[in-house]
């Protein structure tokens, strides 16, 4: 009963919204960078996003058009519900809802968390990319004495991975197709009826390689796997799980890991 009440309650809170868009993938995917130029193609301006004071994982558009909530997995269901209660008013008004949620699969989306008329994006990156930016911020964290535990690749995450390679529901972004192919972008575009294709200047929350906000060069981005420290751990780690979870990978990638040196 409670989680029926809850659901018509999000259903109701987020009624007026002309657009509610779904957005998931596995973390360090690119999940920000397409929320980003998702926001930018739905208000046809380049968009900031600016972050709650009260709580990190809700974000408005300076014009108040869109309502992003960040990762919405994070979040406790008490803390969703009673956010979302004392922000009703700019969820009400707001023209498009985004709602992402990182390391989960397309299932997420049938929870009462996310209305059902929502349209369903999901994130890719090239999973020896993927996993090469997730150890490569677990190790950058651990020499700052921060912890990373939701950086941690075991057999979840692959399981998680496997499950959204596989799936079939709705629309998939492709992080190093869209960050290199302009044509790519506006074919994307135009299969959700939008047009203006601007990309956001400021990407996500860093790069786990320069920390820096910017994109990288194309020619950078596709050999993140080749730059990665501590050497011999992460030559150690990605023979084992290319080993253990080959299906996650394409065979050009499988290929590739046996050209990395330590």
């Amino acid at each position: 009963m409670k989680t029926l009440i809850a659901r018509y309650g999000i259903e109701w809170m987020m009624a007026r919204a002309e657009r509610v868009f779904f957005v998931h993938g596995m973390r360090r995917a690119g999940n920000h960078a397409c929320v980003g130029w998702l926001t930018n193609a739905l208000e046809g301006d380049a968009v900031t996003l600016i972050e709650s004071p009260l709580i990190k994982n809700f974000n408005y558009s300076s014009s108040g058009k869109t309502f992003f909530i960040n990762d919405v997995s994070t979040l406790d269901n008490r803390s969703y519900l009673k956010h979302l209660h004392r922000d009703l008013k700019p969820v009400r008004q707001a023209r498009f809802i985004i709602i992402s949620a990182e390391d989960v699969d397309a299932t997420y989306g049938d929870s009462w968390r996310i209305p059902g008329r929502n349209e369903t994006i999901l994130v890719r990156r090239s999973t020896l990319n993927l996993v090469a930016s997730r150890f490569q911020n677990l190790n950058r964290r651990a020499r700052e004495g921060l912890g990373a535990r939701m950086q941690s690749m075991g057999p979840k995450f692959f399981a998680t991975l496997r499950a959204n390679l596989a799936s079939s529901r709705g629309s998939t972004w492709d992080f190093e197709h869209w960050h290199d192919d302009e044509s790519w972008r506006r074919r994307f575009l135009a299969d959700l009826r939008l047009q203006h294709d601007l990309l956001p200047p400021m990407v996500g929350l860093g790069s786990s390689f320069t920390n820096s906000r910017a994109l990288p060069t194309a020619d950078l981005l596709r050999k993140r796997f080749m730059v990665v420290e501590p050497r011999d751990a992460w030559v150690c780690f990605i023979r084992k799980v290319a080993s253990e979870f080959p299906d996650v990978f394409s065979a050009e990638e499988l290929a590739l890991i046996h050209t990395i040196d330590a």
